[in-house]
């Protein structure tokens, strides 16, 4: 094209975009753009792409269900270890058309002592597993639908909208019989805590030059200090993304039942200091052990109940990792390690039961062919 590439910059700025993309689509009518631009050549459509998401600041929207981006609906963010090697029963046996029945009875039990034999072996390999280890948090979320990771990765600007709600419990506000329970609200901000430590997982793959957050922490609180507290616990993740050259902390707000909307950024003013600080800063981030340790601890644990059919021996595990959690984000290594110590007692337990049960159906079946032996 015989055009400056000042101008061809210019005229994009009339076709594109100018405001920031919302998470969800706006209710009321919005300026029109002109994309179609982009299909007229190659080089219209690169240089048009460059542009549109180099310069453009796009609404990343966090709510219970997940994260929400470009109209999209709102999509959990799972993790997902890498695939694994497909495993399953042997393959079938050849029917032997054994028309001696003391034969049939010989070769069932040289088959029942190999499969014991081979279960014995298999037990006996301690330390020993086809399995990969779980990946990092950093980079285990998919880009948020619908953008391509090629495309998400040219993204320099994001405004990050978090929305906590609790539930309507308009009536427990007001009923002190019936307060609200703690553990649900602890469960909710640690919930959101991981899908934000996902996200920044994914952020601190690319280079970003503006982060700023919007936030409603909720509503139900007897006092507005609760909610300051929850604040912290959810822009703490943020604080291991790096080089961001404008990070802000926009608002922060919250409604009480039949009250007006109470802004909390007042009483944050330090911490958000520290906070701006430290995504300004070049010097790398603290990396704490129990950070990735949770995230092998949390894949391991969803691969035993799939692995044992959600067995209700099993139920104690979801306690601890939601204990893990908290030490997580409070990097307290002891509270982990006790936990972890329980976590392994509980699967050793159910190993142990398992193996008891296993001995004495061999046991029972080595009875029953002896009997039919003779």
């Amino acid at each position: 094209m015989k055009i400056p590439i000042e101008l061809r910059q210019r005229i994009f700025g009339y076709l594109l975009p100018i405001k920031p993309i919302p998470a969800r689509k706006p209710e009321r009518s919005t300026p029109p753009v002109w994309l179609e631009i982009l299909r007229t050549s190659r080089q219209i459509h690169e240089e048009g792409i460059q542009l549109f998401y180099g310069t453009g600041s796009f609404v990343i929207e966090i709510c219970k269900d997940g994260l929400s981006m470009c109209y999209a609906p709102a999509a959990p963010q799972i993790y997902r270890p890498p695939p694994r090697d497909p495993t399953g029963p042997p393959a079938a046996l050849p029917n032997h058309a054994l028309q001696d029945y003391q034969m049939q009875l010989m070769l069932l039990e040289q088959q029942n002592k190999k499969r014991l034999t081979t279960a014995r072996e298999r037990l006996g390999r301690n330390g020993e597993s086809s399995r990969e280890p779980a990946t990092s948090v950093n980079g285990l979320m998919s880009s948020p639908p619908p953008l391509a990771p090629h495309h998400f990765s040219m993204i320099r600007s994001f405004i990050i909208e978090i929305i906590v709600d609790d539930g309507n419990q308009v009536a427990n506000y007001y009923n002190p019989d019936m307060p609200i329970d703690p553990a649900k609200l602890e469960k909710t901000t640690f919930d959101f805590c991981d899908h934000l430590h996902k996200l920044v997982g994914r952020l601190r793959l690319q280079p970003l030059t503006r982060v700023q957050i919007t936030m409603r922490v909720g509503e139900n609180y007897s006092q507005w200090q609760e909610a300051v507290v929850r604040t912290r616990f959810l822009l703490q993740p943020f604080r291991r993304l790096r080089n961001i050259a404008q990070p802000d902390v926009l608002s922060v707000t919250i409604q009480p039942p039949g009250m007006q909307e109470m802004e909390l950024l007042q009483y944050l003013p330090e911490y958000i200091q520290e906070w701006s600080s430290d995504l300004q800063s070049s010097r790398p981030a603290h990396e704490s052990p129990i950070f990735e340790a949770y995230w092998q601890l949390e894949d391991m644990l969803r691969t035993l109940k799939q692995h044992y059919r959600h067995d209700d021996r099993l139920e104690p595990m979801d306690e601890y990792l939601h204990g893990a959690r908290v030490a997580r984000e409070n990097d307290d290594q002891e509270t982990f390690g006790m936990i972890w110590g329980h976590v392994v007692n509980v699967y050793m337990d159910y190993v142990n039961y398992q193996k008891e049960f296993q001995t004495n159906m061999e046991i029972t079946i080595d009875r029953i062919n002896g009997l039919l032996v003779g």
